[in-house]
């Protein structure tokens, strides 16, 4: 309405610089952002190969039921945001592991909860899981039923056969020298 409007003073100039600075930050954070969901994934991936590498390791011998447990501990499901972290997390249910159904004795399993924080580097997160596999190593179980190494040594000593009925017998319990029906 004003017939004659004061000049902007490079008011239009300063607006398209910012214009243009926002866009690029917005390209940045969207590259950066896809940097980071690459990052998540091949994390993931590489959760998931340790929890197959220490289900079939011969002297762990972990059951289904406790390889499914350890994956809830130690998750290949990776989840950023800015309160925590994929790191926090699986260290505090690690340490919350360690701190019960893997605790040594009694005195062990005193449960301090402890603020999550981001840590400084990945040692104490390796530190556990290093901890955890030599407790499952020593015969540790994490739902409290026997592991399967104790299946598999069941009857197989050297030179025994297994007890009970056999599939030849037709699960009847006959022995080689009993006969039928006398």
């Amino acid at each position: 309405k004003d017939r004659n409007p004061s000049p902007l003073n490079q008011l239009d100039m300063l607006m398209e610089d910012t214009y243009t600075q926002v866009m690029d930050i917005g390209g940045t954070v969207e590259q950066l952002q896809h940097h980071l969901r690459a990052a998540a994934n091949d994390l993931s991936c590489t959760t998931r190969l340790i929890l197959l590498l220490i289900q079939l390791r011969p002297d762990i011998c972990l059951g289904d039921e406790d390889a499914a447990m350890l994956a809830h501990f130690l998750s290949p499901i990776v989840v950023d945001n800015e309160s925590q972290g994929w790191e926090e997390t699986t260290d505090a249910a690690l340490t919350h592991l360690l701190k019960t159904s893997l605790a040594k004795t009694a005195k062990d399993s005193v449960i301090v909860h402890q603020p999550l924080v981001m840590p400084k580097d990945t040692s104490r997160l390796k530190k556990h899981i290093q901890i955890v596999c030599d407790r499952l190593k020593k015969g540790a179980s994490l739902t409290g039923k026997p592991s399967r190494s104790g299946e598999r040594d069941e009857g197989k000593e050297e030179g025994k056969a297994p007890s009970g009925p056999t599939e030849a017998s037709g699960g009847r319990g006959e022995e080689k020298g009993e006969e039928k029906g006398s």
